[in-house]
């Protein structure tokens, strides 16, 4: 999506925003549930008053991630300050300082699902106002964070989850079953994407565009595949019960990363120039730059 509006393919209609919203929404909600699940499933508690706080306590935990990422957000629009010296670097470095302070400190708490939902507000909240001082639709700061994910993050994640999988514990009726379930999955998920955005504005190709781009899975279901299996690992005693559970998700989840992450990228850099149209706008100009072009040309 990011090298899609770098090409300005689909932005007169703000197809590119519409994609990573409904992706981010898509993350919480999976986040979510998983945190829900998990935490009845590990309770080991028969208390319906128990059950019923674990219920009642996923919803809180979503608000409570999205009042800590708007109020951190919001930190960020006033510091650092825009006249200060590599604005963009001291920006950077303050949005990982505190999504990193976001995720591993509420974690430590016990708050597992605030984390990634504040991470995520947090970098939409500043980046609203990023953009209005910058007058950009392309953030300078999104290109460093990119470049950061690309060549470090990113490997460490899926070599992290790599790591994890033994394939002496799989067995071949495992794996069938769940490329019969992600293909009807992925199936249905295109359809629905398309029946989604039926009542808009786009048109047939954009919206086809839309529902294959919803296509690809890959760090989310990287950062969720271990939980359970590591907490059979760490805990045997407790969680050793649900180690062929742990397997079946690490297996089902690489499975889904191999499937769809690949054949949904080569989807959507072939189908964007095809299904999309190039904005007839000149890009915005950044004034910083366009008084550094100038001064350089006098």
């Amino acid at each position: 999506m990011l090298e899609l509006r770098t090409k300005r393919l689909g932005i007169d209609k703000g197809i590119p925003t519409l994609i990573n919203a409904a992706a981010s929404i898509d993350d919480v909600y999976a986040i979510t549930w998983f945190s829900l699940i998990l935490s009845s499933i590990t309770s080991g508690s028969e208390d319906n008053s128990s059950q019923i706080w674990t219920i009642i306590r996923a919803p809180l935990e979503v608000i409570g991630g999205v009042i800590l990422g708007g109020i951190l957000g919001v930190i960020l629009w006033i510091f650092p300050d825009p006249k200060l010296t590599s604005i963009k670097l001291r920006r950077i470095s303050l949005l990982l300082s505190l999504s990193f302070a976001a995720l591993f400190g509420t974690e430590y708490l016990g708050l597992e699902t605030v984390g990634p939902i504040a991470v995520l507000i947090l970098g939409f909240t500043a980046a609203l106002r990023w953009r209005q001082l910058s007058r950009l639709e392309c953030l300078k700061e999104e290109k460093l964070l990119k470049n950061a994910w690309d060549y470090i993050g990113l490997p460490f994640l899926f070599c992290l989850i790599g790591y994890q999988l033994n394939l002496e514990q799989l067995d071949k009726g495992s794996i069938a079953q769940a490329v019969a379930i992600l293909a009807c999955g992925i199936f249905i998920r295109c359809i629905v994407a398309a029946l989604a955005v039926i009542r808009t504005k786009l048109n047939l190709k954009e919206k086809i565009f839309v529902a294959v781009s919803w296509l690809p899975k890959a760090t989310v279901q990287a950062a969720l595949a271990p939980v359970l299996l590591d907490m059979t690992r760490t805990n045997p005693s407790k969680f050793g019960i649900y180690q062929s559970e742990g397997i079946i998700i690490l297996t089902v989840s690489i499975i889904s990363i191999l499937m769809t992450a690949p054949a949904g990228a080569i989807l959507i850099r072939l189908l964007g120039p095809i299904l999309l149209t190039k904005s007839r706008d000149p890009p915005k100009d950044d004034p910083i730059e366009l008084e550094e072009k100038v001064l350089n040309s006098i």
